[in-house]
């Protein structure tokens, strides 16, 4: 009986169920062994339950991390060559003037948004985006317009860029007409604080999936745009913070859903929400992906479509989805730090006026107070009632109507980082400091 037993508990199949290391099996450990710590027999059942829990585990571990790039620049600079080109296929979807693509890949799954040509209307792409991708005519090199997308890019996207350099074909792919198209443009970025960008060139849409071949450009031997795109680190995910969802309507129609970028968490169609600034309580009836297939969890980093069960009540821009157990600010004032530039002959000063671009919020806002100005240059801060170009300055800014924002300090930085727009000109950009904390104040009214 003695041997039966060691033979049964000791076959190979249970050595499965034995911790990695252990590998003196000798008949003596059993013997001090009570009869009560005894292992069950071997149980088939068992065995085929871990299995299946290891492979469910292991399509988990599968899942395709979601990686957005808005591609903006003039109209004359070939992004959408960039963007039909990089996807292999025509767009999905559009909203805000701007197209949006996508690519599987292996390890990732990419999501291309076409930006219009204004830069106005570049703000909210580039703020929801993980990267951007910089379209540059080679022949066209502006540097004011330049300057202003390197300042927008520097405050949303601190830096995570690449610029491809477009048209290079149409100078023969030089070398050294494409080295000192390099060099300008690195010498107007880095003034903007963005510094040593990566410059892809590109010609038609040859370099941008296909290399360039070394008969037509013996000189390059970087990799193409895509290769550059599949080593870009995926930003970090707030898995572990509460639902913070901006969403705007699909093609303009609240009837078609909505489309959202998952800033943090993640949800389901049982997860309670509410949409702020409107204070209104929605049951998620469907969540899809940017594709439209069906999808039983939204998770931080992706963008998908939300369908509720009511339409949103009142106000159709700046609206965020919350979890209610963690609800954003909503205030119509707050304390910022703002870099004014392209102001021109114009002066800042308390009562002046600007449209405001934070995340969807597109507002008439006022500068009610000036606390402090800083010179970009010198960096002298002085107290003054007058704020002019290329200086920073700490202000009171009121928006007409409330908001849904952030501090900045908390992280989701689409929710605190703002552009200040004057007669069709991108003419600041600023963070969120201080704001008033109504948070209370709308659990309260909802009856919790």
């Amino acid at each position: 009986m003695e041997s039966e037993s060691k033979a049964t508990f000791w076959n190979v199949d249970a050595q499965d169920f034995v911790p990695s290391g252990i590998t003196d099996f000798t008949p003596k450990q059993e013997e001090h062994k009570k009869p009560e710590d005894k292992k069950k027999p071997y149980n088939k059942k068992q065995q085929h339950k871990k299995k299946k829990i290891h492979t469910d585990e292991k399509k988990h571990q599968n899942t395709k991390d979601p990686l957005s790039i808005s591609i903006i620049g003039s109209n004359s600079s070939g992004k959408t060559t960039l963007a039909v080109t990089l996807s292999g296929s025509a767009h999905i979807s559009h909203f805000n003037n701007c197209q949006i693509f996508t690519k599987d890949t292996k390890p990732r799954k990419y999501i291309f948004i076409d930006t219009a040509g204004s830069l106005e209307s570049q703000i909210l792409p580039i703020s929801i985006t993980d990267y951007s991708i910089l379209a540059i005519n080679v022949l066209e090199i502006r540097e004011p317009h330049l300057k202003e997308l390197g300042i927008l890019l520097k405050n949303y996207l601190n830096g995570r860029l690449i610029v491809a350099l477009t048209h290079v074909d149409q100078i023969n792919w030089d070398h050294d007409l494409y080295n000192t198209s390099v060099i300008e443009v690195r010498r107007i970025l880095d003034k903007c604080g963005v510094i040593d960008t990566l410059c892809v060139p590109i010609g038609g849409n040859i370099n941008i999936t296909q290399r360039i071949s070394k008969d037509s450009a013996p000189w390059y031997s970087g990799k193409t745009l895509f290769q550059v795109l599949d080593t870009l680190e995926i930003p970090q995910k707030k898995i572990e913070k509460g639902v913070k969802v901006p969403i705007f309507a699909i093609n303009g129609n609240s009837n078609d859903g909505y489309l959202g970028k998952v800033l943090s968490g993640n949800f389901t169609c049982n997860t309670k929400a509410m949409i702020l600034p409107n204070n209104q309580r929605v049951d998620i009836v469907n969540i899809k992906d940017i594709k439209g297939g069906d999808i039983e969890k939204a998770n931080a980093g992706e963008i998908v479509r939300i369908t509720l069960k009511t339409p949103v009540e009142g106000r159709s821009l700046g609206l965020v989805l919350c979890e209610m157990l963690e609800l954003s600010v909503v205030a119509k004032e707050f304390r910022a730090e703002v870099i004014f530039f392209n102001l021109e002959q114009n002066v800042v000063n308390p009562g002046f006026g600007f449209q405001i671009h934070l995340h969807s919020v597109i507002d008439d806002c006022t500068v009610v107070e000036i606390i402090s100005v800083t010179d970009i240059e010198t960096k002298a801060k002085v107290k003054t009632n007058n704020i002019r170009s290329d200086q920073k300055a700490m202000v009171v800014i009121q928006v007409n109507n409330s908001v849904c924002a952030e501090n900045c300090s908390k992280g989701w930085d689409c929710l605190s980082k703002f552009s200040l727009v004057l007669g069709g000109k991108v003419v600041g950009v600023g963070k969120i400091v201080e704001l008033h904390n109504r948070v209370e104040e709308v659990v309260s009214g909802m009856g919790f």
